[in-house]
């Protein structure tokens, strides 16, 4: 009987739970979602082989927390797989515009390196980053549909403004036969600078920093590495090694420009993508 209920639940769609500890319940332990039961003399040996958790002690008010956690680390998780696929999608769109405006690359191959370490390591507190009351309602599966949607609205607006950026040294600024380099630092800068930052828009269907804000040491690595970005032309070996060139004043304010219009766009685009998924994350 019990493995027949848990088979029904299963089969109308439900994420079915059995904890047991005989051997009266080894066979719907085997066909649950999840199967619990306990250590040593607290239960029979067949169970604890088919548990997918066991249980230490005799409290189940682990339970629940572990399943919070489980949830949370989930929905951590998934920030990360949209927000890097995005960005991901939003620079190739980029580099396949960019020989219709320029006759170089508008990054070089050591930058795009650079920019990768510097992106994810600043992402490196996300396991223990705060999530929405919504995460922790109810079980989720990895939807591949919210992902493309997700990307599909994204990615257009960051290579909206990456273009603006390839203009401002194209159009605006003139540096003639040294553009290249100018432009690749500049492109470098505004691709760490606004993935580190806007990430915090991203990472919450709620309003950021009034109604859901990132743990600190995520903000802290987060605003770090942005704010090292800015800087690091500035920096001789960076000249050297990675072809960096020093920017005016003018790009950094095209930079903060850049960085406040990208923040409102990213939390605006939040309306289409859940009447299209029915969610955000």
């Amino acid at each position: 009987q019990k493995r027949l209920i848990v088979k029904i639940l299963k089969e109308q769609g439900f994420s079915v739970g059995m904890i047991g500890d005989g051997l009266n319940d080894v066979s719907a332990i085997k066909i649950a979602d999840v199967g619990i039961s306990f250590d040593e003399d607290q239960a029979a040996s067949a169970c604890q082989d088919l548990a997918d958790v066991i249980v230490t002690g005799s409290e189940l008010r682990v339970l629940p927390e572990g399943v919070k956690c489980g949830r949370a680390t989930y929905y951590n998780t998934i920030k990360y797989t949209k927000t890097q696929l995005s960005g991901s999608l939003s620079n190739a769109f980029s580099n396949w515009l960019a020989p219709v405006m320029m006759s170089f690359q508008p990054m070089a191959n050591s930058q795009i390196l650079l920019q990768n370490m510097i992106n994810d390591m600043s992402l490196l507190p996300l396991p223990w980053d705060n999530v929405d009351a919504s995460a922790y309602a109810s079980p989720c599966k990895w939807d591949v549909r919210g992902h493309f949607f997700f990307m599909v609205v994204l990615a257009p607006i960051g290579s909206i403004f990456d273009l603006m950026t390839f203009l401002y040294f194209l159009k605006i600024e003139d540096y003639g036969a040294d553009t290249a380099p100018y432009l690749q630092t500049g492109w470098f800068i505004v691709g760490v600078v606004t993935q580190t930052l806007v990430f915090h828009i991203l990472r919450t269907e709620k309003i950021p920093f009034i109604k859901n804000r990132a743990c600190t040491p995520l903000i802290i690595s987060t605003v770090g590495f942005a704010a090292l970005a800015t800087i690091f032309p500035y920096f001789p070996f960076s000249q050297s090694y990675f072809s960096m060139k020093t920017q005016s004043g003018q790009f950094y304010l095209l930079l903060i420009g850049i960085v406040i219009t990208y923040s409102v766009a990213a939390h605006l685009a939040k309306i289409p993508v859940r009447k299209l998924t029915g969610t955000w994350i």
